[in-house]
């Protein structure tokens, strides 16, 4: 007879929306296929699955009848918990809010903290905003047995103050920085120059990087602005790279309003990203809201100095690093512009490029993929004991 943890589980995987790039959903996979590596068997479901990737594992589509986010989570868990019955599920991990689900990966905000601090108190009275917090309280609430995988380990005050959760359900996990994503590119000077001509950006000019989807969220307008805000002479030697997917109509009206329609590039979703670090003299990441922030801690590792807002969860590595400058919020344009003008001509930026490099080396960002796999078979090999 084999032993306990010899044992195959069953676990499931669930996201409203797949697709390529979305932070959330590289962590879903790598977290997916390590529970499948050790053995277990792994379905993810989703209600759409976009992506030009081969599936890495049973994928179930749903083709969910709701047409709003919330609804869509309602629908999908209901679906989830059928399936569980039907299908002996072991575990269900969750990566969005929903009821039902044994272990939760938390990739957002404390929805109730954010309405309060920037929404009038009524709108926690329309429809998608009671539903959104009815979902996160299905999940943090006292006295429920899921358990939350979290990276932003300044939530967990949050959600303790707001819904009592108790600290052992609160699993603290390091960043999930893929190491060998990251070491798959060995700098180039020779390609690093073509990249520039590629993009009309002289060699003794200042390449600014983003990096990410959902334009409005990373704060591109206030990268566009800072960029804007510059000496002229200073401006005349600076373009603003943007990688990544999202609707860019609105931030190219701005960038011509500015007249910087020359020196902001928009080339999409881009598969090697770290030929963009090595290239870059900075990254800039003000977003509005940022739960993490792996590209901060991406960009440390590939020696490239970081200007980023304070919200970002991972600027606490940037601080401790002393990698680049950080924003304080509540957030002042103004502030952002002073410190990208501060950074681009300081002579700290060796000093910053090393600092990243050595930190990386140092401290644990590595190891979330692994941990969050161990806290799921845990789950899933209590559950099987108790059946």
């Amino acid at each position: 007879m084999k032993s306990e943890k010899s044992k195959v589980y069953r676990i499931v995987f669930v996201i409203t929306k797949y697709f390529d790039y979305g932070g959330l959903q590289k962590d879903l996979i790598r977290i997916a296929q390590e529970c499948q590596m050790r053995g277990h068997t792994v379905k993810l479901v989703t209600d759409k699955w976009e992506s030009n990737q081969e599936k890495p594992f049973a994928v179930h589509e749903v083709h969910l009848k709701s047409v709003t986010n919330h609804e869509k989570n309602d629908e999908i868990a209901d679906y989830v918990l059928d399936l569980s019955v039907k299908e002996k599920i072991d575990c269900i991990v969750g990566f969005n809010r929903m009821k039902g689900l044994n272990v939760y990966y938390a990739g957002d905000l404390c929805y109730s903290f954010k309405f309060s601090a920037e929404k009038p108190k009524m709108f926690r009275f329309l429809p998608r905003y009671k539903a959104l917090l009815r979902q996160e309280k299905e999940v943090f609430q006292a006295g429920l047995d899921t358990e939350i995988l979290l990276i932003a380990h300044q939530e967990k005050q949050k959600f303790s103050d707001i819904y009592e959760t108790e600290s052992e359900r609160i699993k603290l996990l390091p960043p999930g920085i893929n190491r060998k994503f990251l070491d798959s590119y060995t700098p180039n000077k020779d390609e690093s120059k073509k990249i520039r001509h590629e993009l009309g950006i002289h060699n003794d000019d200042i390449m600014l990087l983003m990096v990410g989807s959902s334009f409005h969220t990373k704060g591109v307008d206030r990268a566009i602005k800072a960029l804007a805000a510059l000496p002229d002479e200073l401006k005349g030697r600076c373009h603003l790279v943007i990688a990544g997917k999202g609707e860019k109509s609105f931030f190219e009206r701005l960038a011509r309003k500015y007249k910087l329609q020359n020196q902001t590039h928009f080339i999409g979703v881009c598969d090697n990203v770290p030929r963009l670090y090595v290239t870059a003299d900075c990254l800039i990441h003000p977003a509005y809201s940022e739960n993490t922030g792996t590209v901060i801690i991406e960009a440390m590792y590939c020696g490239l100095p970081v200007l980023a807002t304070e919200n970002c969860g991972f600027s606490v590595h940037l601080k401790a690093a002393d990698s680049g400058l950080i924003c304080p919020v509540p957030f002042k344009q103004s502030q952002l512009n002073q410190l990208l003008n501060t950074m681009i001509r300081s002579e700290k930026r060796e000093s910053w490029k090393q600092n990243g490099i050595a930190y990386c080396q140092t401290h644990d960002l590595y190891s979330c993929i692994e941990r969050a796999a161990d806290s799921i078979i845990s789950f899933a090999e209590k559950s099987r004991c108790q059946m």
